[in-house]
């Protein structure tokens, strides 16, 4: 699913055989990043996406291990002012 998504826009920062470990994190890094970037807190951001906030900091810490769908990830880009393919870039 996340690699049509990465071909259709280009994405080039992520290959090899650990990609889906690698994008999975990456896109937890890219959440952390840009909340904090943004001044909320983990409870700010949990409020205005209604995803609770161990969900969350599970997805910044860990990664979003696949278990996330696009449109969560799009309501979590959305609330960040972002577009979702921010989350998908080094």
């Amino acid at each position: 699913m996340f690699e049509m998504y990465i071909y259709e826009n280009n994405v080039q920062n992520i290959k090899g055989d650990n990609m889906h470990d690698d994008l999975y994190l990456l896109i937890g890094k890219n959440i952390k990043k840009f909340r904090m970037k943004k001044g909320y807190s983990l409870k700010d951001l949990s409020l205005i996406t209604n995803i609770s906030i161990d969900d969350l900091q599970t997805m910044e810490d860990a990664g979003v291990n696949g278990n996330i769908c696009f449109d969560t990830l799009n309501l979590v880009a959305s609330s960040l002012d972002i577009k979702l393919v921010e989350l998908f870039k080094e």
